[in-house]
């Protein structure tokens, strides 16, 4: 009796069979929980693959109709400029002084260059001036913004747009300070607020202020002249109001011009030579790649104040350029001194000047710019270009 308690039972066949299919039903629907989720894994990691590429792709494609249009512009530019270069007349006669900024009566007014224009000394004082490495008895060494400029040796003209910004400015104009150089800041009027002392120090240290624009639209070539005017003259009240000088030069945003644009701005529209593109690749090594593999005599350089890889790019770039025989200059000093008929309102756009070579006579100081207007500034006796002796990289 007590036996029968203590025993397992024995399975019938039957059970046997029963619990065998009961275990291979569990195995198979492990197995297919197992492909379903291999399955909604696979079409996930698919469908992100597929999101993946289709972004790169769209970003690749966006990048490369922004080259191929930004490289239709710069042919164009390229064609209008060898256009514009034929017909810029060389001051053949005494070549008049000009000034770091020649102020229009009033906001768009009409503006020539080039036939008369003073340098002006950024502090006022001719006994502060730097003296760096120049002979002050040489007739070939010109007082400019606050220095003495070698009109024989070579020039380029550095500019930054989209300012300002006190953070990247000030510091590319101690660079600059400390290199005997002078740059041209396209600066965009609704930013001023932001940083006016800046822009004070770019006038009161002799750089230049350019006009940008009120709010960098990129699609102003498409929209009316009024809206085109209102862009650049709500600028130029900007920045007289705040320094008292009202910039004389334009670079449209993008550097896109319009027939509208053409036929309304009436200050001279200058383009460049050399494209950084520090916008794109905010990278401070191409940055100094594109300068130091393309710089030439006469060279206007596009960079963007907005960028510390500008900046760090710009604490090699202005020494390597000094040390290489390159004078720093604002683009109204390099048509001056490449002695450039510059006039606006001709729907041209302005991207290098070269040295001309004329012959050899002497220079003198040029007239500051409250000795005479502009127009009526004293005049230095003709100089000669001599062509550049930088060596290219």
């Amino acid at each position: 009796m007590g036996t029968a308690r203590g025993r397992r039972r024995v399975l019938t066949e039957a059970e046997k069979e029963y619990y065998r299919r009961q275990r291979a039903l569990a195995r198979r629907r492990k197995a297919a929980r197992k492909r379903a989720y291999q399955a909604r894994a696979f079409v996930l990691i698919t469908l992100i693959l597929i999101c993946f590429l289709g972004f790169k792709g769209l970003s690749f494609i966006a990048n490369y109709i922004d080259t191929s249009r930004q490289n239709a512009v710069n042919a164009m530019q390229d064609i209008d400029i060898q256009r514009d270069h034929s017909t810029i007349d060389v001051t053949e006669s005494t070549g008049a002084a000009m000034s770091n900024a020649v102020t229009a009566d009033t906001p768009g007014d009409a503006s020539t260059l080039g036939d008369g224009i003073s340098t002006n000394l950024a502090n006022g004082e001719t006994g502060s001036a730097s003296t760096t490495g120049a002979d002050i008895t040489d007739p070939t060494h010109v007082l400019s913004n606050g220095r003495y400029l070698d009109i024989t040796k070579p020039m380029v003209a550095l500019t930054w747009d989209d300012g300002p910004k006190s953070s990247v400015g000030n510091h590319l104009m101690d660079v600059l300070e400390a290199n005997n150089g002078r740059g041209t800041f396209f600066i965009v009027g609704e930013r001023i607020d932001k940083d006016p002392d800046e822009v004070k120090r770019m006038v009161a240290d002799g750089h230049e202020v350019g006009n940008h624009s009120w709010d960098h639209d990129e699609k102003l070539s498409k929209k009316g002249v009024d809206y085109i005017r209102s862009e650049f003259d709500k600028t130029n009240q900007k920045v007289q109001e705040l320094t008292g000088v009202t910039p004389t030069l334009v670079r449209l945003p993008g550097g896109i011009a319009s027939e509208d644009v053409k036929s309304t701005l009436t200050m001279p529209m200058i383009f460049w030579s050399i494209d950084t593109l520090d916008w794109k690749t905010k990278n401070a090594q191409s940055t100094i790649d594109a300068i130091q593999g393309n710089i030439k005599d006469g060279d206007i350089v596009l960079m963007h104040e907005l960028y510390d890889a500008t900046s760090q790019a710009c604490d090699t770039v202005i020494p390597w350029l000094n040390q290489q025989g390159y004078q720093m200059v604002t683009v109204s000093e390099l048509i001056q001194f490449r002695q450039a008929a510059v006039v606006g309102g001709n729907g041209k756009q302005y991207s290098a000047f070269r040295p001309q070579p004329t012959e050899a006579a002497p220079a003198t100081e040029a007239a500051p710019a409250d000795a005479a207007p502009a127009q009526e500034a004293a005049s230095a006796p003709e100089t000669s270009i001599a062509e550049s002796a930088a060596l290219e990289t």
